[in-house]
């Protein structure tokens, strides 16, 4: 069925416009006004997650409270706005808001996993500065999305933890995912047909892998194209290659596991499957610029 609801009052439940047509999510929600902040915003992130749909999710909408933002990073499917079509397939950024009816239907053989954002504000244009205004209600592709899947990471992390800081934290992230939406649109003819989307699918395929991976072999097994044409891919549309690109979502995760849980570097190392503390060591300082202990000291503010 379609999901027209509205906001709910209690913070541990989730809104009725949160749709059930998921077979999984991360998602935050957080019913509070304007109001409630002792020096108030002009805008207040809402909610906002990740969701991969079922075949049969569906939203349909006359109308809706807040300014959304939404984000595919996989998966088919079809948005109706302004009484126009549009095909979403991964990389494609599309907004819309109370005054923006809008359809969301699925491909049942490659349903949609996609990141979302609501926003709360008087005033559209105490949300939307000058250079972004033009981004709402607009469909539009963009040539960095894992920068973009990036920024929403960080943005649900401070949404589910929702601490003192995490509402300034979050309406600060979404004004720079209109910023980075903005500098990525895709202008000509170099990011489209196969080959970007291509590199969309591999980027989806390590974003949601990277832990079981070993190698670039095993990167190219899983995504099911040749180690040469990989690389080519991402020289083509990254600033990096794709074991580059693995190992940073490797270290991303080590420094979660130092700082998060307080294990000690010989103990990521195992997690992480390296052979030795000091090779682990070695590759984390290559790739975050600082040693690991030197990394949880100054993230702890020890000496």
């Amino acid at each position: 069925m379609p999901n027209t609801g509205q906001n709910e009052s209690q913070e541990h439940i989730e809104p009725s416009y949160f749709s059930r047509e998921v077979h999984e999510a991360k998602r935050f929600y957080h019913p509070q006004t304007l109001a409630s902040y002792e020096n108030p915003e002009p805008y207040s992130v809402i909610s906002g997650g990740w969701e991969c749909c079922d075949k049969d999710y569906t939203i349909n909408r006359s109308n809706f409270p807040y300014i959304a933002l939404e984000f595919v990073i996989s998966g088919q499917g079809t948005l109706i706005i302004d009484d126009k079509k549009h095909t979403l397939i991964p990389g494609v950024f599309f907004s819309y808001g109370p005054d923006k009816p809008h359809i969301i239907l699925m491909d049942e053989k490659h349903p949609l996993e996609k990141y979302f954002v609501n926003i709360q504000c008087l005033n559209m244009d105490d949300f939307f500065g000058p250079d972004t205004a033009y981004l709402y209600g607009q469909v539009i592709h963009s040539v960095r999305p894992y920068l973009i899947q990036q920024t929403f990471e960080e943005l649900i992390t401070y949404g589910v933890e929702h601490n003192s800081w995490s509402s300034r934290i979050c309406n600060q992230l979404v004004q720079l995912l209109l910023l980075k939406i903005s500098e990525s649109l895709i202008v000509g003819k170099d990011y489209s047909g196969i080959a970007y989307s291509n590199y969309l699918r591999c980027v989806s395929v390590l974003n949601q892998q990277y832990r079981k991976f070993r190698s670039l072999e095993d990167i190219t097994e899983a995504c099911g194209i040749d180690a040469s044409y990989l690389c080519k891919l991402f020289k083509k549309f990254s600033h990096q290659s794709p074991y580059q690109y693995f190992l940073r979502l490797n270290m991303n995760h080590a420094a979660d596991l130092l700082l998060r849980n307080d294990h000690q570097v010989q103990e990521v190392a195992e997690m992480m499957n390296f052979a030795d503390p000091l090779h682990f060591s070695r590759t984390f300082k290559k790739v975050m610029g600082i040693s690991p202990s030197a990394f949880v000291k100054l993230s702890k503010g020890t000496s």
